[in-house]
């Protein structure tokens, strides 16, 4: 299709959506991966209102990883440099290429892919602090087709985040999740070295379910052994990431004044 003809079409299916069941898309994955034109197709997406696209993938002759060279989600830019309003989320593995032969890299047993997701969920967990994003198509779940069933591999996927402790969330809220993250601002931040307290202010636009603040660890010699959130003393929490050790403080609930006391 061209540029115009689906523009056309991405309007007349998210207006199907509002019309049949009064919501508002804010994610799309495009069947074949259509993408015609350049920038056109963020641009259209931002118009109607949907804020992912989930369309840059694995593939071909790159059969899964991160393609893009983060799992995070970024934001298109145009050729003048301004930003568009429209997260790309990658996704790292796709079941036509893992378990159909469409790419010349060879296919995988079920087996072997719930261990590719379970190794790409411990990476993401332990060092990589980034997102897994897979796809299923929902036709292979059904029996009898001349396709892989692949629900005990999206099973398989689902308890080796559960076992891990990784929370898998819907589009929706990844979208506004990202906005607030993006939104939250470290505000007055100040080290008294007399009496060894690490001060600042989180400011977000609300409640951020998750929202996190890593700070150093070991700072001008000292240890954190101490962290309080508006005045309520919290546990310490400390993690090396990629060699560095960090103190994690949880800020849930919007803006807060966080104190980390070192010795």
């Amino acid at each position: 299709p061209s540029p115009a003809e689906f523009a056309a079409r991405i309007t007349w299916e998210t207006d199907q959506f509002r019309r049949r069941f009064g919501f508002s898309p804010l994610s799309t994955r495009h069947h074949g991966f259509f993408w015609p034109g350049w920038m056109d197709m963020p641009r259209v997406l931002e118009r109607n209102g949907v804020r992912l696209d989930t369309n840059f993938a694995a593939g071909d002759d790159y059969r899964d990883g991160y393609v893009a060279g983060t799992g995070l989600p970024f934001k298109f830019m145009d050729a003048d440099g301004d930003f568009i309003d429209v997260y790309e989320q990658p996704t790292i593995t796709c079941d036509d290429y893992v378990m159909l032969d469409k790419t010349p890299l060879g296919t995988l047993s079920i087996e072997d892919a719930i261990e590719l997701s379970r190794t790409y969920l411990e990476t993401a967990s332990s060092w990589a602090h980034t997102v897994v994003h897979q796809y299923f198509h929902p036709m292979y779940a059904r029996q009898g087709w001349d396709y892989p069933h692949t629900p005990p591999w999206f099973e398989g996927t689902l308890r080796s985040a559960r076992d891990l402790g990784i929370p898998a969330l819907g589009a929706d809220q990844w979208v506004r999740f990202n906005d607030d993250r993006r939104a939250t601002q470290l505000r007055h931040v100040a080290f008294d070295p007399a009496d060894g307290r690490l001060t600042l202010e989180v400011a977000t636009p609300g409640l951020v379910p998750g929202l996190t603040l890593s700070v150093p660890a070991l700072h001008e010699g000292r240890r954190a052994i101490s962290t309080s959130v508006d005045g309520r003393d919290e546990s310490v929490r400390t993690e090396d990431i990629q060699g560095m050790p960090y103190a994690f403080v949880s800020v849930p609930a919007g803006a807060a004044q966080v104190v980390v006391g070192y010795a």
